[in-house]
């Protein structure tokens, strides 16, 4: 959110782009680039090659974030006790894979979760309760 913060058009103007989105990129991946060769952090453009989020994609990584959660729901829910136990991998077969696209989504989860889902397991997940 770097780029939204400057105060005036002159503050973005004068933005080093590259040296801040490396800088991140390094932060956030924790992978060296030609910095660590002494390039310092204004090398490339890795910020114009970031496309896909103005391309149409940005909506898929919500739903990419939804299906996380429905998937902590249901493994805290049927299988963290015993991820390995063959009655409940046979009901998820037959409650949630035989049934594929053939119901609404929704109505599959709340089938096999015996309930409507919750986003408790995913905080709990990401460590933001207990």
């Amino acid at each position: 959110m770097t780029v939204h913060e400057p105060e005036s058009h002159e503050d973005v103007e004068k933005l080093k782009v590259s040296e801040k989105y490396n800088n991140l990129r390094k932060e956030i991946s924790q992978l060296d680039g030609p910095e660590v060769l002494g390039e310092g952090s204004a090398w490339g453009n890795g910020q114009a090659t970031f496309g896909h989020l103005i391309g149409g994609y940005d909506a898929g990584y919500y739903g990419y974030l939804s299906s996380q959660v429905y998937s902590a729901d249901m493994f805290y829910t049927v299988f963290a006790a015993d991820p390995m136990n063959p009655q409940e991998g046979r009901r998820y077969r037959h409650t949630v894979l035989e049934r594929g696209g053939s119901q609404d989504e929704m109505q599959t989860l709340e089938d096999f979760l015996g309930r409507k889902p919750s986003t408790e397991a995913f905080y709990r997940e990401l460590g933001l309760s207990k």
